[in-house]
């Protein structure tokens, strides 16, 4: 009889060591056989050893299977998580490179809008040199006009004293009274000669007056 064969059929059947014993004592297989089922019954015992084994190590593998489950579940949900963060990270990047734009665009502009001012600001300078250049130019034809005011203000004054001083001297050597008496040969009358005098003597006083006043002005 196959040994495989006899193996397996007992396996099928549930054979057991008692049962063993039962058939030993029938004698009916004879001294073969017994020796086939005891090398059956070894080859048992040592396939029953190998499957204890194996779901021991079986139910090893299904704790570590538990075990790699709950940490692929914690992975799971840390990469998950992450995503989530590199999604809002990714979303803050792309707000910082549209402030950074609109901040890129604005100094364009504040620098045009400085580089302006600085032109203005040195247009103005220009103006202010021009301008100053200008009064310093009328300042001096000022000083001049004054200088020349004065100097022509002095020599009125010497012309008035000198002009006073002649009709003084006129009138003391008698000059308007030697023309009153011709008055045939001047064919003017001593009334106009007075007048005439007397004008002569305004317009005088009249020119110191406004030199006067010229003088207190300044």
């Amino acid at each position: 009889m196959n040994i495989r064969f006899i193996v397996i059929a007992l396996v099928l059947t549930g054979f057991t060591v008692p049962g063993f014993a039962a058939l030993k004592k029938s004698g009916s297989s004879g001294g073969g056989n017994a020796a086939a089922i005891m090398k059956a019954q070894k080859m048992i015992q040592q396939y029953k050893s190998e499957a204890d084994r194996a779901n021991a190590e079986l139910a090893k593998l299904r704790k570590e299977n538990e075990k790699l489950a709950k940490e692929n579940k914690r992975l799971q949900k840390t990469i998950s998580g992450k995503q989530k963060e590199l999604q809002y990270a990714a979303g803050s990047l792309q707000n910082y490179k549209g402030g950074y734009n609109n901040l890129q665009e604005r100094m364009v502009t504040m620098q045009g809008k400085m580089q302006e001012l600085i032109e203005k600001f040195r247009e103005t300078i220009t103006t202010l040199k021009q301008t100053e250049a200008e009064r310093n130019l009328a300042n001096s034809r000022l000083k001049k006009s004054e200088s020349q005011l004065l100097s022509c203000a002095q020599n009125n004054v010497k012309l008035y004293d000198t002009n006073r001083e002649l009709l003084g001297q006129y009138e003391s050597k008698g000059v308007w009274a030697a023309l009153k008496q011709q008055e045939p040969l001047t064919q003017l009358s001593q009334v106009q000669i007075e007048n005439m005098i007397q004008d002569y003597r305004d317009i005088i006083d009249d020119l110191k007056v406004e030199l006067v006043a010229r003088d207190e002005h300044k």
